[in-house]
């Protein structure tokens, strides 16, 4: 019995070629080198929200966690998440709502283009405004649900 995975992935031009963009956990975990092959599957993005690229079925987590960067500050002034690129898969696509719970309530938003996470975020900020350079942010997508996901703030010690 085979499962589909799907996920997002960029592609990207560079010398006048088009490259695919893989995102580096799926690397590792599928532990793909290069010259390997991969199937992929290309659907209409207006009718699907992720493109199947295996037949295999590769268990990736519903969980990612990653601590903050050192632009903490311009964060916490701008009420805006960064998700870096290579943690995006779990989302949907950009500008693509989704219900978020945070300790700050629920609310609907997405993620932008460059990556950032903003609609409804400010609320979350005036709770957890003591951001800083390594604290911890975990995103789980729930159960069942291609919409839901739950963020949790771990303070570093």
């Amino acid at each position: 019995c085979s499962s589909d995975l799907f996920i997002r992935v960029q592609i990207q031009k560079h010398k006048g070629k088009h490259y695919i963009k893989l995102p580096k956990t799926l690397v590792k975990d599928s532990k793909l080198s290069d010259g390997d092959e991969i199937e992929i599957s290309i659907r209409n993005p207006k009718l699907t929200s992720q493109t199947n690229l295996w037949e295999k079925d590769y268990e990736i987590s519903p969980t990612i966690e990653y601590a903050l960067s050192s632009e903490t500050m311009t964060m916490n002034m701008r009420s805006k998440v960064y998700v870096p690129i290579e943690y995006r898969y779990i989302f949907p696509p950009s500008l693509t709502d989704f219900i978020l719970e945070t300790n700050a309530g629920n609310f609907q938003t997405h993620i932008n283009h460059e990556g950032y996470i903003t609609k409804g975020m400010k609320s979350w900020f005036i709770v957890n405004q003591s951001l800083e350079e390594n604290d911890i942010l975990c995103f789980e997508k729930l159960d069942g649900s291609q919409k839901r996901y739950k963020l949790l703030f771990i303070k570093s010690k």
